[in-house]
């Protein structure tokens, strides 16, 4: 999108008495760029004059030829307006600065409505951003709870194992005092029949 608000051309070439008279006169104001003009008379190959003015921020920088001799100088707008109204070959400069407001009027709406679009724009990337960044946290936590739910489900099943490994050793440890037990009540038993079965055999005697 082009940001000039104004531009401005004319040129004029013709030969008079034999001599080639040329004329040529410009003017671009912008936002990028601001204002600048140039305006060129020449007549023959040794009448040569010209004015070329850029703006570079709020000071302007104005380069004028005449023949061989070349001065350069920095402005304010103040004394460039006065510089314009001292040169006769730029009245047209002159005419355009004194309705420089209506066009900077159009330059405003214009500068409005590119910040609105501006601004649609950074909301828009900043709501997708906001957005991205809620899905980055949703899965971050989905991810911290699922971890946390396997972490919960091996330590009750760990604790499970444990559980049985203990019902398991309990039950075999009963088991083996038990038949422990068994075998020592069985000695015992035989012990005592084989004492009673010496005394009969010494009583018959």
């Amino acid at each position: 999108m082009s940001t000039v608000v104004y531009r401005h051309e004319n040129t004029r070439s013709a030969k008079i008495g034999g001599v080639k008279h040329v004329y040529k006169e410009k003017i671009i104001d912008g936002k990028e760029k601001g204002l600048s003009f140039h305006v060129l008379v020449k007549q023959g190959d040794k009448n040569f004059m010209s004015i070329n003015v850029l703006q570079k921020g709020d000071m302007f920088s104005v380069r004028t030829k005449k023949g061989d001799k070349v001065d350069d100088k920095e402005m304010s707008l103040p004394d460039l307006m006065k510089f314009v109204k001292a040169n006769k070959e730029l009245k047209f400069v002159d005419t355009y600065l004194s309705e420089r407001s209506k066009y900077g009027r159009r330059y405003r709406k214009a500068s409005k409505k590119s910040s609105k679009r501006k601004s649609k724009k950074a909301s828009k990337k900043s709501s997708k951003k906001s957005r991205k960044s809620k899905r980055r946290s949703s899965k971050r936590k989905s991810k911290r709870s699922k971890r946390r739910a396997s972490k919960k489900a091996s330590k009750k099943a760990s604790k499970k194992a444990s559980k049985k490994r203990s019902r398991k050793s309990r039950r075999s440890s009963k088991r083996k005092s038990k038949r422990s037990k068994r075998r020592a009540s069985k000695k015992a038993s035989k012990k005592a029949s084989k004492k009673t079965s010496k005394r009969r055999r010494r009583s018959r005697k």
